[in-house]
């Protein structure tokens, strides 16, 4: 079982092991460690293939040397010890990693002390001899501290960002997967001085680094395999940063710089077209108009920029000419242009955020019909979208059982059930009188299973919500994959049945298994089947997997935490 401390875990690795992953490391092949969540990593070891490793450290102690590693898991196919060269490559990366940002909160409380001391003319060589071998923090410098419009450094700045990345960029012109997650990391710096800008209400110069991360990201994206998105979040963190500009009080002019600004940007060629992007720009645009004069202008803009009615098949056409829409009538709202707006709302009722606000409206009024109406003119829109079914069909539901009309509620209802969602069942068995269920289930069930496919998912549990148990065992004979899910409903009922069940898919689990994450999965099923048939029964099942696979080491150590024989299952 995986439990030793980060600062010495070379203890519990073999010494071939630990040669091969410290070559991993100095060789940087070694890429992509994030933290998912507290003491959760991951990264990507380069290897023969590609490989992920996953870690977990206890998070209790903030003492990197004194964390714990719990858990450790790789893809790669290493059957010959409890630890492969990549996960103790990630240890080694790791540790390194821990290590040097606890140091760094040492260096800088120490940092902070030295400075305190330092003379004017000190302090000011220090920050003269870092500029000359930094760009980028003497533009920060420049740009944060300098107050004349004429004198700011964007096109410097923007040099500096490209002089940066092209250090990412290969002979084809392109920032390759493995490299664009550093790559991204050269906008950091920049977002730590917008952020600065804002705290200080220094607007102007947040909008001046903003646009600029905006502009070069986005630009970067366009010969960058972000697969992994690490550069499209740079763009949509520096709209946010723009958001929030937007939303403070800013002068006159940074609010006319600010919708120009956005209007030239996503009219420009060079502006990659992601609608949530542009969407995001539009959004800070209208959120600085405060004059008529300013209303009409960017009103007309957003008319312009409106994309023609798009074929249904045109999703993302779509849903940017609804979000615009949605903009503009926000913004005729706050200008008192009421029935403006309203004229827009019904002409375009098709569209998923009107029509929910017009089903909200007319459902707060009590005009049950106009729902109704509302809500089946979007069920025959929208057949081919299940989520948005789902929806109105529900509004429908709500609104027939309100208004007392009841087959029509009985009729969606099932038809919500028949779409999957089982949820649903008890409230068409209560729009169903009691002597009628039986016979109304059995029509259910048997509609269900003769349509098979993608509805036939929701008869199991109907089938435990109305404990049929012979049906549904039945049903988990036929498919076993059920029984991880209905094997404990089951077991009271038909222990052998679902014991033969349980344990035949678990030897099958066991014979498709071939790397150690795949070990750990198949020891997590006997846990579960554990839980629910004792653990003589579940040891039973351990036994005869380690019969029939005797030479799979790391197989043996992870089946090592199954439950051992003597304990009985929990009534």
């Amino acid at each position: 079982m995986t439990n030793f401390l980060l600062s010495n875990f070379e203890e519990h690795i073999d010494d071939i092991i630990l040669h091969r992953a410290r070559e991993y490391v100095l060789n940087q092949r070694v890429l992509e460690i994030q933290e998912l969540s507290l003491g959760r990593f991951t990264a990507v070891v380069e290897g023969s293939e590609r490989y992920l490793v996953q870690v977990s450290l206890e998070a209790e102690s903030t003492n990197a040397a004194l964390r714990r590693v719990t858990d450790i898991s790789c893809t790669c196919p290493y059957d010959f010890g409890p630890y492969c060269k990549h996960e103790a490559a990630v240890l080694l990366a790791l540790r390194e990693r821990l290590s040097v940002g606890s140091e760094n909160s040492l260096e800088a409380s120490r940092l902070t002390e030295v400075l305190a001391g330092l003379s004017r003319e000190q302090m000011e060589e220090i920050i003269l001899a870092h500029a000359r071998s930094d760009h980028i923090f003497t533009l920060g410098i420049l740009t944060e501290y300098t107050d004349d419009p004429a004198k700011r450094v964007n096109a410097d700045l923007r040099a500096s960002i490209r002089t940066e990345l092209a250090r990412f960029t290969n002979s084809w012109g392109l920032i390759e997967y493995r490299a664009a997650f550093a790559a991204a990391e050269v906008f950091d710096r920049l977002f730590d001085q917008a952020d600065f800008h804002l705290v200080r209400g220094a607007f102007r110069a947040a909008f001046d680094v903003s646009t600029t991360i905006i502009e070069e990201a986005a630009q970067a994206t366009t010969h960058t395999d972000d697969s992994g998105g690490a550069m499209g979040a740079v763009v949509s963190r520096a709209t946010e940063a723009l958001q929030s500009i937007a939303e403070a009080e800013i002068d006159d002019t940074l609010r006319h710089d600010l919708i120009n600004y956005v209007e030239k940007t996503v009219a420009s060629d060079e502006f990659p077209d992601v609608s949530d992007w542009e969407l995001a720009l539009w959004r800070a645009a209208t959120a600085v108009v405060r004059s008529s004069k300013e209303y009409e202008h960017l009103l007309g803009a957003l008319q312009n920029a409106l994309p023609p009615e798009a074929p249904e098949h045109d999703l993302g056409g779509q849903y940017m000419r609804e979000q615009l829409l949605v903009l503009m009538t926000q913004l005729m709202e706050r200008f008192g242009e009421h029935e403006q707006a309203e004229s827009i709302r019904e002409k375009n009722r098709h569209l998923t955020a009107f029509r929910d606000a017009l089903i909200s409206r007319a459902w707060n009024e009590e005009d049950y019909h106009g729902v109704i109406v509302l809500a089946e003119e979007g069920i025959a829109n929208d057949s081919g979208l299940p989520g948005l079914l789902e929806r109105w069909r529900v509004w429908a539901l709500e609104a027939y059982r309100t208004a007392n009309r009841t087959e029509e509620a009985q009729r969606v209802a099932r038809d919500l059930v028949l779409d999957g969602n089982a949820s649903f069942l008890a409230a068409y068995r209560g729009l169903i009188s009691a002597d009628e269920w039986p016979s109304a289930r059995g029509a259910l069930i048997e509609e269900i299973t003769a349509s098979g496919g993608r509805t036939l998912r929701v008869l199991p549990e109907i089938l435990a919500l109305e404990e049929l148990w012979p049906q549904l065992v039945e049903l988990v004979e036929r498919d076993p994959l059920y029984v991880t899910e209905y094997g404990g409903r089951l077991y009271s009922h038909f222990p052998e049945r679902v014991r033969g069940v349980w344990s035949s898919l678990i030897m099958r689990e066991a014979r498709a298994s071939s790397d150690r994450r795949a070990y750990r999965h198949l020891a997590r099923s006997i846990e579960r089947y554990a839980e629910v048939a004792g653990t003589d029964a579940a040891a039973e099942i351990r036994d005869a997997i380690l019969l029939e696979f005797p030479n799979r080491p790391a197989m043996r150590d992870e089946l090592s935490r199954s439950p051992r024989r003597g304990r009985t299952r929990k009534a």
